[in-house]
C-alpha cells in the first residue's frame, strides 16, 4: 500500500527529522510504501527578499548548520518529488498513492506557520482520495474562531485523524465537531527505546548509564540566562558535569563562555546516545522529554512559555507530571523519581493502541480503493 505524508520534512531540527523518520518506519513495519513530499514552508525574510537574506545570513554558516540534517535526509528519508513550498507548486501534483496522510510535527499551528496553510490540509489530494492524520498538533489548546470557519472544510474531508496532544482531542471534538479524533502518542515514541538504540553505533545497550554521569541540557527556545543559572545550579546541587547539546551555531556562541562541554550540531541519530546516556536531560523541549522517557533517562521539564501543552500532555499521559520544574527555584524534581516500569507499561500500551488505530485506517483504506 502506497501512502503520500506531508510534514515538514525539511525543517532543520532533530525532532523534526527525527518524527518524519519515526512515521516512516512505523507505517513500513505496518507494510506501507511511504513517501515522504519534498515540502518546504515559505516564511518571509527581510521583506520577502531573497538577495537581502542571502547577505544576512552567509553561505558558509547555512551550509554548515544544515549539515547534519541534510546528510540524515538523504540517507534515512525517502523524501521525493520536486521541491514544493505553497500550494500553487502542487498544481501538476500527481501520484498513484492508495492515502494522503498529513504527518507529526505542528503542522496545523498557524502561529508556526504564519498562517493557514491549504497544502497540510492535504488541499492537493485528488478529489475523493482516502485523508488521514496521524499524529497531528495544533501546537495550542484552542483555536481562534476564524481559523476555525476557514479550515473546518478541510478537517472535514479527513476520514481519520489521529493527534499527539489530549488538547487537539478537545480542540476536534468542541470546535470543529469532529467525533472521530483519536490522541495516540508523537512518531518518536510508536518506536521502542531498544529500537532506537539499535539505529545508533554508540549506545547504552545494557541500561547502565556512562561511568561519568551527566547532565545533558537540550535547549531549543530562546536564549534564557535563567535558565543557564537553573543548570549551573543544578549541577552544583548533584556534582554532575553538563553537557550541553547545540543545536545551532548561535547556541554555541551564546554559550562560548560557559564552562560546559558543547556538542555542537551532532549526527541526528548521536542525540540518542547522548540522551540515553545522561543522568539527567535539562529540556524544554518536547522531543528531548519523548526520548528521556522512552529511553528511561529522568527528564527535568522547565515549560516554553509557549506552546508547553505538548509537554503537558506526555508527562500526564506517563504520570510524570512531578518532572516539570515550576520555577527556576524548584530543585525538588530531583526528589520526584520516575516509575519507570510504570512509564514503560504506559508507553507500550500506547503502542499496542497506535498500531491497531494504524491497521484499523489501512483496511479502510483497502476497501475504499477496492
Amino acid at each position: 500500500m502506497k501512502i503520500d505524508v506531508i510534514t515538514f520534512p525539511t525543517v532543520n531540527n532533530y525532532g523534526s527529522v527525527l518524527q518524519a523518520f519515526a512515521t516512516q518506519e512505523f507505517f513500513r513495519e505496518h507494510g506501507c510504501e511511504v513517501r515522504i513530499l519534498n515540502y518546504k514552508r515559505v516564511f518571509p525574510l527581510f521583506g520577502g527578499n531573497p538577495l537581502k537574506a542571502a547577505v544576512k545570513f552567509p553561505f558558509r554558516l547555512i551550509t554548515q548548520c544544515i549539515q547534519p540534517f541534510d546528510a540524515f535526509r538523504r540517507q534515512y528519508l525517502n523524501i521525493s518529488g520536486k521541491l514544493r513550498r505553497v500550494m500553487r507548486d502542487f498544481a501538476d501534483y500527481e501520484s498513484d498513492a492508495d492515502a494522503f496522510c498529513t504527518g507529526s510535527d505542528q503542522v496545523w499551528n498557524s502561529w508556526y506557520n504564519r498562517g493557514i496553510l491549504p497544502e497540510v490540509y492535504l488541499a492537493f489530494a485528488p478529489e475523493g482520495s482516502y485523508k488521514f492524520a496521524f499524529s497531528a498538533s495544533f501546537g495550542k489548546t484552542e483555536i481562534d474562531a476564524q481559523e476555525v470557519a476557514e479550515t473546518q472544510k478541510y478537517i472535514d474531508d479527513y476520514r481519520h485523524i489521529s493527534v499527539r496532544e489530549d488538547s487537539a482531542v478537545k480542540i476536534l471534538e468542541e470546535q470543529y465537531h469532529y467525533g472521530k479524533a483519536v490522541h495516540v502518542p508523537d512518531p518518536t515514541l510508536c518506536l521502542s527505546g531498544n529500537t532506537w538504540r539499535g539505529y545508533v553505533k554508540t549506545t547504552n545497550r545494557g541500561g547502565a548509564k556512562e561511568s561519568e554521569p551527566y547532565i545533558l541540557v537540550y535547549k531549543i527556545n530562546a536564549y534564557s540566562s535563567e535558565f543557564n543559572n537553573y543548570a549551573a545550579a543544578l549541577s552544583r546541587k548533584t556534582g554532575l558535569k553538563i553537557k550541553r547539546l547545540c543545536a545551532t551555531f548561535a547556541q554555541a556562541c551564546q554559550n562560548f563562555f560557559r564552562h560546559e562541554e558543547k556538542i555542537i550540531l551532532p549526527p541526528v541519530f548521536d542525540i540518542i546516545s547522548l540522551i540515553d546516556n545522561a543522568r539527567y536531560v535539562l529540556t524544554d523541549s518536547f522531543h528531548g522529554t519523548a526520548f528521556s522517557l522512552n529511553l528511561n533517562t529522568e527528564p527535568i521539564c522547565i515549560f516554553p512559555e509557549m506552546f508547553g501543552g505538548r509537554l503537558e500532555s506526555i508527562l500526564r499521559l506517563t504520570g510524570t507530571l512531578g518532572r516539570r520544574v515550576t520555577g527556576y527555584d524548584d530543585f525538588g524534581v530531583l526528589n520526584r523519581p520516575v516509575n519507570w516500569e510504570h512509564v514503560n507499561s504506559v508507553l507500550d500500551a500506547e503502542r499496542r493502541k497506535v498500531s491497531g488505530w494504524l491497521d484499523m485506517v489501512l483496511a479502510e483504506i483497502r476497501q475504499h480503493n477496492s
